[in-house]
C-alpha cells in the first residue's frame, strides 16, 4: 500500500501552459468575432444611408416635376389652353397597367394570365400636400358602386372585382371605371387607360371585336 500511494503522489502535474493556451485561443476568437461583427454592423449602416440619399432624392426629384407640372398647367390656364386628355392604348400584356401605375406611384391595378383590364380607367390624380398617403374615390361603370375617402387596398379590391364579375361572362364594359386620388406626391393629371388590343388565334374571340369597337369610340370622341 506504501509503494503505491507514494507512486500516485510522485506523478507529474498536469502541464499548465495548455490552460494558458486555451484561454489565449478563446479570447483571440471573441476579438475577431467582436471585429466581424463591427464590420458587418458599418456595412449595414452605409447600406442604410445609401438607400436613405436615394429615397431622398427620389422625393425631390418628384417634388421639382409636381411643382414644374402645377405651373405649366397654371400657365395654361391663365392663356386659355385646355387641359390635355390622354388615352392610354395598345396591345394587350404589353405594360399599359404598368405604365398607369409609374404615373400614379401607387400600385393598384388588376393582374391576369389572360386579360386583365375589362373595362376603362378614368384616372383623376389631384395633389394635396394635406394627405399623406393616398385618399380615393371610386366609381364602378354601372354607377352602382361610388365611394369616398377609401385607401389603396380596398380600391384594389374594388377594380379586381369588378374585371372578374366581366370575366366571368367573357364580356367587356365600354364604360369607365373612374378613380380619384388625392395625395402630396403625385401631380394633377388625368387621363384614360384601355383594354388592351387582341388578336385572333383561330378560334373565333368576340372580345377581339368589342375592343376594337370600344377604341375606336373612344378615339373618334377625343
Amino acid at each position: 500500500n506504501f509503494s503505491f500511494t507514494s507512486h500516485i503522489t510522485q506523478l507529474p502535474p498536469p502541464p499548465r501552459h495548455s490552460t494558458r493556451h486555451c484561454s489565449f485561443t478563446s479570447g483571440q476568437r471573441t476579438k475577431q468575432q467582436q471585429t466581424q461583427n463591427t464590420t458587418r454592423d458599418h456595412h449595414f449602416s452605409t447600406q442604410q444611408r445609401q438607400q436613405r440619399r436615394q429615397q431622398e432624392k427620389k422625393m425631390a426629384s418628384s417634388t421639382e416635376l409636381i411643382e414644374a407640372w402645377t405651373e405649366m398647367k397654371n400657365a395654361n390656364i391663365e392663356c386659355g389652353v385646355e387641359e390635355p386628355k390622354v388615352l392610354v392604348l395598345g396591345t394587350q400584356s404589353k405594360g399599359k397597367s404598368t405604365l398607369v401605375e409609374s404615373l400614379s406611384g401607387i400600385k393598384f391595378n388588376y393582374c391576369a394570365s389572360d386579360i386583365a383590364s375589362r373595362c376603362p380607367i378614368e384616372y383623376r390624380m389631384i395633389n394635396n400636400p394635406k394627405r399623406r398617403l393616398p385618399n380615393w374615390t371610386f366609381k364602378s361603370p354601372d354607377g352602382t358602386i361610388n365611394i369616398k375617402d377609401i385607401n389603396t387596398e380596398k380600391v384594389r379590391e374594388l377594380v379586381t372585382q369588378i374585371n372578374q364579375d366581366l370575366a366571368r361572362d367573357n364580356r367587356v364594359d365600354p364604360r369607365p371605371l373612374c378613380l380619384t386620388v388625392e395625395w402630396y406626391n403625385c401631380f394633377n393629371f388625368s387621363f384614360i387607360d384601355f383594354p388592351g388590343l387582341r388578336f385572333e388565334t383561330g378560334n373565333r374571340d368576340p372580345l377581339v371585336d368589342q375592343i376594337k369597337r370600344m377604341l375606336e369610340g373612344a378615339i373618334s370622341e377625343f
